[in-house]
């Protein structure tokens, strides 16, 4: 089975590396596809970088790492971008991975029930959380992808203020990351 995961990506770190290999390990994923959002329609926050520097660093980093693959379906698409739309643009049975942050908010996303039927999910756990909310077909489902894996505390969020900041950030983004950032001077003040 492919393991679908979407993000901002602004910009990939570590921990979005971490949870697609603990997924992978967890769930026997054939492979991995990262697929960066024009827009996140929850979120609808300014992006820091272009779709195309966005989609340069995920390929970067993944460089490597067998069975995983950048998609850009969506940032061929304009924003915002909704995983039903992505999901009836692909072929197969796909597992959508997910964080618990997003499984919170899963019921509010366009369409979850039909997510749900073209999709298994797959929730990243830290092994606390609270309840989830929506119909007992969503929470039921969201609890049965719940997988723990031993996650890190790193947030796109944090990054970016930390090189805004001129602070070192080697250890929490992969170095061809980091020298593609340094290189196009992404995120500075």
């Amino acid at each position: 089975m492919i393991g679908l995961y979407g993000g901002s990506f602004d910009p990939i770190h570590n921990g979005h590396l971490n949870v697609a290999i603990g997924m992978m390990e967890a769930h026997n994923l054939d492979e991995i596809w990262f697929c960066p959002a024009m827009l996140n329609p929850l979120k609808q926050q300014k992006l820091s970088t272009t779709p195309e520097n966005r989609l340069e660093m995920l390929k970067l980093a993944i460089e490597g790492f067998p069975g995983f693959q950048a998609i850009d379906i969506e940032l061929k698409r304009p924003g915002p971008s909704y995983t039903i739309d992505t999901l009836d643009s692909l072929k197969g049975k796909l597992a959508l991975i997910i964080g618990e942050d997003s499984a919170k908010d899963f019921h509010l996303w366009r369409s979850p029930e039909k997510i749900l039927a073209r999709s298994e999910i797959l929730v990243a756990s830290r092994g606390k959380r609270a309840p989830f909310t929506g119909s007992p077909e969503i929470v039921t489902a969201l609890n049965k992808g719940l997988t723990e894996i031993r996650l890190m505390e790193i947030s796109s969020t944090e990054v970016r203020e930390r090189l805004r900041n001129g602070k070192y950030c080697g250890h929490l983004v992969p170095t061809k990351v980091l020298d593609y950032i340094t290189k196009h001077q992404l995120y500075s003040l």
